[in-house]
């Protein structure tokens, strides 16, 4: 499997401190079945933009120590990027923002509000060849009060990643809610870890994927954790075809049962 969201490097943004546990992250993502990983520390602040120069040579820094622990994993640097409209200038300023050598571009949500002019942020990478993926819609407090914001932006070719925690955790909150309505209208493309720490958000796709295979079938599980990614790999074409939204009525049992974040 394939996996473009995970925050892998040590010492660089909320990830692992230390290179050791680097390691261990990556010895845990082989167990999980990932083949390829995508490094994509964030990229928000003016110093972590500036940091993103360093990124590939951080990427192949751990890349070494894999290879020289035979732990079979390829890492490719990427990053993920606060959504502003000053991404387009960087962009032409040449730093190195997108998932490998792609035209693929990782989006950050932020999760108590919509991004402002993400509409037009959209657009504009668009038309510039650019092909946006916005991660862990599902998290979102407006998204989840109303999945129907995204609508208009995934039927104009929006990508979305939901995170495999979203989809495996043991209590049934609203993240896990809204993935499964974003699934259920078919408009995710990537499922990835977004793994931080041996305990945070560690690289769980295999369970993930499991869920996939379960609820929506092998077709479905493989194109999101696995074919998908390899496109962004190789910079293709992603397929998208979006259901219309529908709101699912609640019984007027569940009406009277709290809304469990």
């Amino acid at each position: 499997m394939i996996d473009i969201h995970n925050h892998i490097l040590s010492a660089v943004d909320d990830g692992p401190k230390l290179i050791d546990e680097s390691v261990t992250i990556c010895k845990i993502a082989v167990e999980q079945d990932i083949t390829v990983l995508f490094a994509t520390p964030h990229v928000a602040s003016h110093n972590e933009l500036l940091a993103s120069r360093q990124f590939q040579e951080k990427t192949s820094e751990l890349q070494s120590i894999l290879d020289e622990k035979h732990v079979n994993l390829r890492l490719v640097a990427g990053a993920e990027v606060y959504p502003t409209m000053d991404i387009l200038r960087w962009l032409d300023e040449k730093y190195p923002l997108t998932l490998g050598d792609s035209k693929f571009i990782l989006l950050d949500s932020p999760l108590t509000q919509m991004p402002n002019g993400l509409d037009s942020l959209i657009f504009e990478l668009q038309s510039r060849g650019y092909k946006p993926i916005l991660a862990h819609p599902e998290r979102v407090e407006p998204i989840q009060c109303n999945p129907r914001l995204l609508e208009e932006l995934v039927r104009r070719g929006l990508l979305l990643q939901v995170n495999a925690s979203s989809l495996c955790s043991k209590r049934v909150g609203e993240s896990m809610k809204t993935a499964k309505i974003l699934l259920d209208h078919n408009w995710v493309h990537f499922v990835a870890s977004d793994a931080h720490s041996i305990r945070h958000r560690r690289p769980m796709l295999l369970e993930a994927y499991e869920v996939l295979e379960s609820d929506y079938g092998e077709t479905l599980a493989k194109n999101l954790t696995e074919i998908n990614g390899l496109k962004v790999l190789n910079n293709g074409i992603v397929s998208s075809d979006p259901l219309p939204y529908h709101e699912k009525k609640k019984s007027w049992f569940a009406r009277l049962l709290p809304n469990r974040k």
